[in-house]
C-alpha cells in the first residue's frame, strides 16, 4: 500500500493557462480520494532538444544519443504511480512543444519502458479538435506501454475556464 501516492504530470502548453489549470482541478479532486503528491511540469521546463532522425535509438542503443533533459523526464514518470499527459488543442494537434518531445520517445515506442503504468491524458479547445488530440495522448501512452486509464477534456471557448461559478480569463 502507498503511503501516498505519486503523480507526475506534463502538460504541453508553453504557458499556465486552461490546461494547467484543468489538471489543477482534478488533482484536487483527486486528493480528496487518495493521498497523493504531485509534481506539473510544462515541457518548456526542460531542455528537450529536436529528434535528429537518426534512427540510432531504434537500431543501435536504448537510449537517445543527445543529452539533454529527456532521461529527466523518463525518470520522472518512472518514479510515478500515475503519469498524466497533457496538451491543449493548437489546430487540431498537441502544441509543437509536446511533439517535439514525443517525437524524443521514438525508442520508448520500439522498447515500452512503462508497461503496466497507469496514465490519464487530457486536453482542452477554445472550440475543436479534442477528440483528435485526446486520441493521440492515449496512443502515445499506450504505445509506451502504459494503462490510460481516463481521457479528461475540456472546452472553454473564448479561452473561460470556469470553475465553480467563477470565470478564469487568464491565460
Amino acid at each position: 500500500m502507498y503511503s501516498s501516492f505519486k503523480v507526475f504530470v506534463l502538460v504541453g502548453s508553453p504557458r499556465k493557462g486552461n490546461t494547467w489549470r484543468l489538471v489543477e482541478l482534478f488533482l484536487s479532486e483527486l486528493s480528496k480520494f487518495v493521498r497523493i503528491e504531485y509534481d506539473i511540469k510544462r515541457v518548456d521546463d526542460f531542455n528537450i532538444e529536436f529528434c535528429n532522425g537518426c534512427q540510432k535509438c531504434i537500431f543501435e542503443s536504448p537510449d537517445c544519443i543527445i543529452k539533454d533533459d529527456l532521461v529527466k523526464v523518463k525518470e520522472l514518470i518512472g518514479k510515478s504511480n500515475l503519469f498524466i499527459l497533457a496538451s491543449p488543442v493548437y489546430l487540431h494537434n498537441v502544441t509543437a512543444q509536446l511533439k517535439k518531445f514525443i517525437d524524443r520517445t521514438c525508442s520508448w515506442i520500439h522498447r515500452p519502458p512503462f508497461i503496466g503504468k497507469f496514465a490519464i491524458v487530457t486536453s482542452t479547445t477554445a472550440g475543436s479538435g479534442l477528440i483528435e488530440v485526446l486520441k493521440m495522448l492515449r496512443a502515445v501512452v499506450t504505445f509506451w506501454g502504459m494503462v490510460c486509464l481516463a481521457e479528461i477534456g475540456a472546452i472553454m471557448p473564448a479561452g473561460r475556464f470556469i470553475d465553480e461559478g467563477k470565470s478564469y480569463t487568464e491565460c
